[in-house]
C-alpha cells in the first residue's frame, strides 16, 4: 500500500465527498420549519408554554415553544389530529395546507 507523505489523513480524508446530501438536510429543515411557522400562526395560543392561553392538553400534544423536537413524540393519531384540524379550518392558506401535508408525510415516515 503506497502512503502519501506530502498529506495528512485528515486531508485526505476531506477529500471524499461527505456521506450527508446537504441540499436534503436543508430541504427538510426548511419543511419543518414552514410547518412550525404554520402552526405558531394558528395553533401556537393554546400549543405554548411560553403564553397564558396555553392549553395542558394541547401541549401535551405539541409544544411550539420547543423549535427543535416539537413533533418527534407524536404520534399518528396525533398526526391524524392535525390533519383533521388543517382541513376542517378556513385559516391556512391552500400553499400552506399542502406544505402542512408535506410535513405530516415526512414525519410520519420519520424522515426528519
Amino acid at each position: 500500500m503506497k502512503v502519501i507523505a506530502d498529506e495528512s489523513i485528515e486531508s485526505q480524508v476531506d477529500s471524499y465527498p461527505s456521506p450527508v446530501n446537504e441540499s436534503a438536510v436543508d430541504t427538510s429543515l426548511s419543511i419543518v420549519g414552514q410547518a412550525h411557522a404554520i402552526l405558531i400562526n394558528s395553533c401556537g395560543s393554546c400549543h405554548q408554554n411560553s403564553l397564558p392561553t396555553q392549553k395542558a392538553g394541547a401541549l401535551a400534544v405539541y409544544d411550539l415553544d420547543d423549535t427543535k423536537n416539537w413533533y418527534k413524540e407524536m404520534t399518528e393519531e396525533e398526526f391524524d389530529g392535525v390533519e383533521r384540524r388543517l382541513v376542517n379550518r378556513d385559516q391556512f392558506t391552500e400553499e400552506q395546507a399542502e406544505q402542512m401535508l408535506l410535513f405530516l408525510e415526512l414525519a410520519r415516515s420519520e424522515l426528519f
